[in-house]
């Protein structure tokens, strides 16, 4: 993903799938660097810190979103 002619990462819209593309977690990742920086706080896990609340965040629409629930716990009971 490359930044835009101002120096600023394009903004990048959710996505209707439920778990984070590398451009979402790129983009996360970014503005936590930004933020990070403008504070002084360590901007060492921003890539780690953006995938985990990305995926935390896709993991809470799985559960808030009843088709996809049934789905996980159909696919579940079968395995048993």
């Amino acid at each position: 993903m490359r930044g835009s002619q101002n120096g600023r990462m394009p903004r990048t819209e959710p996505t209707s799938a439920p778990f984070p593309s590398e451009d979402e977690v790129a983009a996360q990742a970014y503005r936590l660097f930004a933020e990070r920086l403008s504070t002084g706080r360590s901007t060492a896990n921003c890539w780690y810190d953006a995938e985990s609340e990305l995926l935390d965040r896709a993991a809470r629409a799985i559960d808030d979103e009843p088709s996809l629930s049934l789905s996980r716990r159909r696919r579940r009971d079968r395995r048993r």
